[in-house]
């Protein structure tokens, strides 16, 4: 599994030329839940986005993302219905998710995507800051989550914790 956030920011390198293709500003997903592709912020004033698919991605690095060579980078005005994950109405991150009896779960903080599949295999849950800190995040499958609108609902009741016996 792999966290799709951590990608944002990060270099897109010609695998062969060492050259940079632009930064990636937005990873995006196909309705069916698969990873479709990365927005890019290329360098200079006067230059509008472009896209790179996932298919011409050779390598997921912590410090850049290696493409393969003699990519064609795509004009991002080409790209509809894709849902983003960072920014947007649409995206998965910011997403509030309720239980079933309505109270707050948590936000979408992240997307964890299996590679071999490139689909979206489950979400991070942020609490907020305070309660991260303490008690770090959690992770939900995605098989556990309906998308209602602008929320997701959790198909289940989670367990409480078990207190200790003294």
């Amino acid at each position: 599994m792999r966290r799709t956030k951590t990608w944002i920011g990060v270099p897109i390198v010609d695998e062969q030329s060492g050259r940079e293709r632009g930064k990636v500003c937005e990873v995006l997903f196909e309705q069916d839940a698969h990873i479709y592709g990365l927005l890019l912020t290329p360098g200079g004033w006067l230059r509008k986005p472009t896209f790179l698919s996932y298919k011409d991605v050779a390598a997921f690095g912590t410090n850049a993302v290696m493409a393969h060579s003699k990519v064609h980078l795509r004009k991002a005005q080409e790209l509809t219905e894709f849902r983003p994950l960072a920014e947007g109405k649409e995206a998965f991150c910011g997403k509030l998710l309720y239980m079933p009896d309505g109270n707050l779960y948590g936000e979408v903080a992240d997307v964890y995507i299996e590679e071999e599949s490139d689909k979206i295999v489950g979400y991070e849950v942020s609490d907020g800051l305070l309660a991260d800190l303490v008690y770090g995040r959690r992770f939900i499958a995605r098989e556990e989550v309906q998308e209602i609108g602008d929320f997701m609902l959790v198909s289940h009741q989670p367990q409480p914790i078990p207190k200790s016996v003294h």
